[in-house]
């Protein structure tokens, strides 16, 4: 199967030598429905060997995801001239700005277990929970970029009961 198939709506890709990116709206086969980011309301149908993935500025920058005051999503791609953070919104036209104090960068939900972050899902975990093999959860929601991923299912929490 050759790499030109691993296309799916949403990849960010550039014609062939060209800079402009585009979003990949629709995939049919090998032709791709795609609209450049500085203009979507034209997408356009081209062959999929026609693109290639467009080069992230590194791999932090595309890991990176921010929610803005009002509740969209974008990726970084630079800071203006006032030191605002410029991002690309995702699943729709534009590029917007703001300063880095109102945007909440989106990260996994992870768990502090001794000294070391756990990515698991959300309200499995509570603070004090204690963990055979782990040991007791000291904080929960600690947006650790750097969390091991933790398979629940291979994990036992102990159960108490009163006394009394």
């Amino acid at each position: 199967m050759s790499r030109y198939h691993n296309f799916k709506v949403g990849d960010l890709v550039r014609l062939k030598g060209y800079f402009a990116r585009q979003e990949i709206v629709k995939v049919k086969g090998t032709m791709l429905l795609c609209a450049y980011c500085s203009n979507p309301q034209r997408p356009k149908w081209r062959s999929a060997f026609d693109f290639e993935f467009c080069k992230p500025q590194s791999n932090e920058d595309l890991m990176k995801i921010y929610k803005t005051p009002d509740n969209q999503y974008g990726s970084p791609l630079t800071k203006d001239s006032q030191g605002r953070i410029v991002l690309e919104l995702r699943g729709q036209a534009g590029v917007v700005a703001y300063p880095e104090d109102q945007l909440e960068e989106v990260v996994p939900y992870t768990v502090k277990i001794r000294d070391t972050h756990y990515e698991v899902p959300k309200d499995k975990l509570k603070v004090g929970d204690v963990l055979v093999e782990y040991g007791v959860v000291k904080a929960v929601d600690t947006k650790c970029r750097s969390a091991v991923e933790l398979d629940l299912s291979q994990v036992r929490r102990v159960m108490t009961e009163a006394v009394v």
